[in-house]
Formats: C-alpha cells, structure tokens, sequence
C-alpha cells in the first residue's frame, strides 16, 4: 500500500497520513506522537514499583582472574634531541586474582593477589627492554625484573561497603 501525504489540516502544523483507498487508517502526526510517547513510558509505568539494585554483588567464594594491560608513547622534544625528538614506549600487562573472601549486607572482603607481571620499555638510549614473570628465562632486563619480580604473589586485602566504596 502507498501512503499518500495530504495538505496541511489544522492545528500546530499537523499531517494526516493515509493508505490510498482507506480513510479509516488515518492518523495525525500530533496523535501519532501521543501513542509513541505512551508506549515509550507504558513500561516505565509497569515497573515504577519494583526497585533495581545496581550495587556490586559478591558472592562469597567467588573467584575471578582479571587482567589489565596498557601501552603508552610519549614524545619529547627540545633543543638538542637527536633527530629533534625522542619516542619513548610504556606496555604493561598485570594479572591479579580476585577471591571474595567474605560477603553480606554490610560489605564485602576482596583478596587480590598479583599473578603475573609483564613491562616493556623501549627507549632510544636505554635500547629495548621486556620483562614477563611468566617467562623469567627470556628477561632482557634485570632492572625490570628487580621491580616487577617481588609483587608476584603479595596480596592486597579490601574491604568494600554496601555501595561497592573501598573503606
């Protein structure tokens, strides 16, 4: 079926859309709107009631592996720099277990333990350096290593309240 555009009919600019042929399927934009806006919120209606917690939710005994890696680049200029500027790049990537250790309405007790530690450093003077706890065997960098080597393990305890707020 085609719908046919008429002139304007009155009031605040209105068109009346039909179907060639059927007058009984008429149907203002200004009411067309009205039945959109009241579908819109006819949901909104029916759940304005029933409360929805967004709060964090751990269970207790829940464990999780998460992981976070970034790379960054950094260009410094100035008089002097060899070829006028220096790029320096920054990747790491650190893994941590995250064990609910207790839980209830009060708040939550999270134990993260480092899992694994992975940098690299690439930099025009100081060459390419990579460290991964890993794979210690293929290290090129010990001064990587001393710093990101004795986290591997530790724990952080948190406590978190209702809300999901470390306190």
């Amino acid at each position: 079926m085609q719908c046919q555009r008429p002139g304007r009919t009155s009031g605040l600019g209105a068109q009346r859309f039909t179907r060639a042929g059927d007058e009984s399927a008429s149907l203002s934009i200004n009411g067309g709107f009205l039945v959109l806006v009241a579908m819109l919120l006819a949901p909104a209606a029916l759940f304005a009631g029933d409360a929805v917690d967004l709060r964090p939710k751990f269970p207790a005994g829940r464990a999780s592996y998460i992981e976070i890696s970034s790379e960054a680049t950094q260009t410094i200029a100035g008089p002097g720099m060899p070829g006028g500027a220096m790029e320096i790049k920054v990747s790491q990537t650190t893994g941590v277990l995250e064990k609910v250790a207790s839980a209830s309405q009060d708040g939550t007790k999270i134990i993260l333990t480092y899992d694994h530690k992975a940098m690299g450093f690439d930099h025009p003077m100081m060459g390419n350096l990579k460290y991964d706890s890993d794979m210690p065997s293929e290290d090129e960098s010990p001064y990587l290593q001393q710093v990101s080597a004795p986290v591997i393990g530790m724990s952080l305890t948190m406590q978190l309240d209702k809300s999901g707020h470390v306190t």
